[in-house]
């Protein structure tokens, strides 16, 4: 491709990307609003000028009477910008990099000093689902699969409606019976929930979250009445009366962007209504089992998204987001 084609193919990804029609400056900001991108991002500066600089070219051949590619490009410019569309691909660009520079890393598990030498060891059998706990599980492996193929972008064109098409025969090899009908219906929804289930940005504080395609995918294979509104992906978003999950009198908090499960959701959004709930009381309001809303509990205090005050037996729950 010449290097205006080439530009094109690379906004247009970016632009997929970020949620913006010029894609390119968008990922350049981003860059430049990047605290120590260039210490922790090998190349990261020379990247950046290079972004910056095709920019102006691209600018000067669309704007400028005399400018042309034959006088304004040189050698290798187009080759460099389809090889930067590959490492936004392979996720071995500069943001990616620095995302997964600044990924928190788990901490390693001391050893025990002293090991018994007749250490009995058990394994733990695989779990055994209800066909209702089982289903719940599968919206979830499809949210995130959808996520996944939509991700690698193969095409130039076409992408969410071949993601739609592929969902529809999979799901049908394991018996569900559905049809274009929902991806029709909800066709930018979905398309909205695929950016979000892949867009972060550190400096605003959000992440990717598969919550809103779980949400559609709930609707469709469990019968739920979730209201798909695109309104509720933007990342400046403030529920106001409608909740999106149990129940949510509480509208000072925002929910919509963070990292949690439908589950850990719904929980959460309990929690917000009524610190003092107990364990017992959120099992009845959610139809889970104790050990699983212990879990959740966990999950959302290992999170950083709630945390106990006052003691067990007499305390309340803070909500910290």
């Amino acid at each position: 491709m010449g290097f205006i084609d080439s530009y094109k193919h690379l906004e247009k990804l970016c632009g997929d990307m970020l949620q913006t029609q010029h894609g390119i400056s968008a990922y350049i900001d981003d860059m430049e609003n990047t605290p120590k991108g260039s210490y922790l991002v090998q190349g990261w500066d020379e990247d950046f000028k290079r972004l910056k600089h095709y920019r102006w070219i691209r600018n000067q051949i669309a704007h400028e009477p005399n400018c042309t590619e034959e006088n304004m490009c040189e050698y290798g410019d187009a080759q460099w910008i389809d090889d930067f569309y590959d490492r936004i691909m392979n996720q071995s660009d500069p943001l990616a990099m620095y995302r997964k520079a600044t990924k928190p890393r788990p901490v390693a598990k001391p050893k025990p000093l002293h090991q018994s030498p007749q250490a009995q060891y058990t394994y733990s059998a695989w779990p055994v689902y209800s066909k209702k706990e089982a289903k719940k599980a599968t919206g979830w492996v499809l949210a995130k699969f959808a996520s996944d193929i939509w991700q690698i972008h193969p095409f130039g064109e076409g992408n969410t409606r071949a993601t739609a098409v592929f969902m529809i025969k999979y799901m049908k090899t394991f018996g569900f019976r559905v049809n274009n009908d929902a991806f029709e219906k909800n066709s930018w929804y979905f398309r909205n929930a695929l950016v979000r289930a892949n867009y972060t940005n550190l400096q605003k504080g959000v992440h990717a979250t598969t919550k809103f395609l779980e949400m559609f995918f709930s609707n469709l294979l469990l019968g739920t009445d979730y209201e798909l509104k695109n309104r509720y992906m933007h990342i400046d978003y403030v529920e106001e009366s409608h909740p999106q999950s149990i129940n949510s009198k509480v509208p000072k908090y925002q929910f919509d962007t963070l990292d949690c499960s439908l589950e850990e959701l719904a929980v959460l959004e309990l929690v917000a209504q009524n610190p003092a709930i107990k364990q017992r009381e959120l099992v009845n309001a959610t139809g889970r089992s104790i050990a699983t809303v212990k879990r959740i509990m966990k999950s959302l205090q290992d999170k950083n998204y709630i945390r106990r005050e006052s003691g067990k037996r007499y305390g309340k729950w803070e909500v910290l987001v």
